[in-house]
């Protein structure tokens, strides 16, 4: 927990900027307005069921727990997902989500701690929906481009699903990852 404060000052000052699309010139930025209760529904524990369709490198199907809570008087969601492989090693990405009053987006940094690498993404409600993005580096150094779904969301299941560009968003490649979650009572 001591890198915390370190990971909330970088998320806010990301916040002070017009926005991390426009700062950081990402291509395939949301151009839809959030909400600071976008996220509500995912605090909490969830049971996941991941489907990797066309990642190379991933089996065809994991199970995951996630767990998601506030910190700093709810202003800092901290998400985490621990997925167990089959050799019993735990792979860790944690998210840290603040909402940006200036832009209406919520800006993250996830952390993959196997690889340490980070990913920039920003995310907002549409509808009943919840749409996020996520930059990456490719295999090949490409400049990528995670493009999320959050959908059918209950008070006790949501449904992620994930394309994927290759070309800053140009094109996309669709369900690449499906993922089903279930609240753990």
């Amino acid at each position: 927990m001591a890198l915390l404060p370190i990971f909330v000052s970088l998320l806010v000052l990301a916040g002070t900027t017009e926005s991390a699309a426009d700062s950081n010139g990402h291509a395939a930025a949301l151009t839809i307005k959030g909400h600071p209760a976008d996220f509500d529904f995912l605090i909490g524990d969830w049971d996941l069921d991941i489907q990797f369709l066309k990642i190379p490198g991933k089996p065809p199907r994991a199970h995951a727990q996630r767990h998601v809570r506030r910190e700093y008087d709810g202003r800092l969601l901290v998400d985490e997902v621990r997925t167990p492989d089959d050799s019993g090693k735990v792979h860790v990405t944690i998210t840290y989500r603040v909402f940006d009053l200036r832009s209406s987006l919520w800006m993250s940094q996830s952390l993959n701690l196997d690889d340490g690498s980070w990913r920039e993404g920003q995310a907002a409600g549409a509808g009943p929906e919840i749409h996020v993005r996520q930059w990456f580096r490719g295999p090949n150094g490409e400049s990528g481009v995670y493009r999320s779904r959050y959908q059918d969301i209950t008070p006790d299941s949501f449904v992620i699903r994930v394309d994927r560009s290759l070309d800053g968003g140009r094109t996309w490649e669709d369900d690449v990852q499906i993922t089903h979650a279930h609240r753990v009572r």
